[in-house]
């Protein structure tokens, strides 16, 4: 009976260690090897693509929806062709490499936004980032991937101005050291994007350089306005998946 217990246990343990194995195993691509890992968040999983023949590497969520997967899928390809173009356009570029990331931020329980940062470097010496936005709505299951989180039209511009510069006004602890002239040259500027923005919770956080809203005394401030009071502001396609809208894609219109 012991000996047909151990037998029983050992063919328990070789399935559960041959169906973890299935689950880890890297998914092949065309072009790469997709790794599936758990995230801190129950709605996806963290997948990172990494290329065949390049070096690249993109780590980005993956909900288990298809139309909102698809969509995210696409941009990950395109990125992907777009540095090959690139790479193959100078045969010098032997130090090549693409780096992309998704870092998540659960703002308001069916709406995520993720901010995207990609570093492409050339050489050792020249290398370049950029900075988008991947809104997310898993209750209508619509996504949508921007350069920027808000409108960059000047009535919204304007209108953002007021906000933060009443937020700045009523935070005790940096309105001594607050030039409001500084605030409305750098938000009114169109030469600048909005790319200094993170999210805590429900906040929507503004993040900026030391002298460059006030003295040198408010050192590198961190303004914030609730999530539910920039709605009206955001850039017309991730507004309309915050609203629940559908986003068609091109193939759709």
């Amino acid at each position: 009976m012991k000996r047909l217990s151990l037998f029983m246990l050992m063919i328990l343990m070789t399935i559960v260690l041959a169906a973890c194995s299935t689950e880890n195993d890297p998914v092949e691509l065309e072009n790469g090897f997709v790794y599936k890992e758990k995230s801190k968040f129950k709605e996806f999983d963290n997948y990172n693509f990494v290329a065949k023949d390049y070096d690249v590497e993109l780590n980005y969520p993956h909900f288990g929806e298809k139309r909102i997967d698809e969509k995210i899928e696409m941009n990950r390809d395109r990125e992907y062709e777009d540095f090959v173009n690139l790479v193959e356009a100078d045969e010098t570029n032997d130090e090549a490499s693409l780096r992309i990331v998704f870092n998540p931020h659960d703002v308001r329980g069916e709406i995520f936004m993720f901010n995207i940062t990609k570093v492409v470097k050339l050489t050792t010496d020249t290398d370049y980032s950029h900075h988008g936005i991947l809104a997310v709505n898993t209750s209508s299951g619509e996504a949508v991937l921007r350069d920027n989180l808000f409108d960059t039209e000047p009535t919204t511009r304007e209108a953002l101005f007021y906000r933060l510069d009443q937020s700045i006004k009523d935070t005790p602890s940096i309105a001594p050291y607050y030039d409001e002239k500084k605030l409305e040259e750098r938000i009114m500027d169109i030469s600048k994007t909005f790319n200094n923005v993170d999210f805590k919770g429900d906040t929507v956080q503004f993040h900026f350089e030391q002298d460059e809203i006030g003295s040198s005394a408010m050192g590198t401030p961190t303004v914030e306005l609730a999530f539910i009071d920039v709605v009206e502001f955001l850039e017309p396609g991730i507004k309309a998946v915050v609203e629940g809208e559908s986003m068609p894609t091109k193939e759709e219109k």
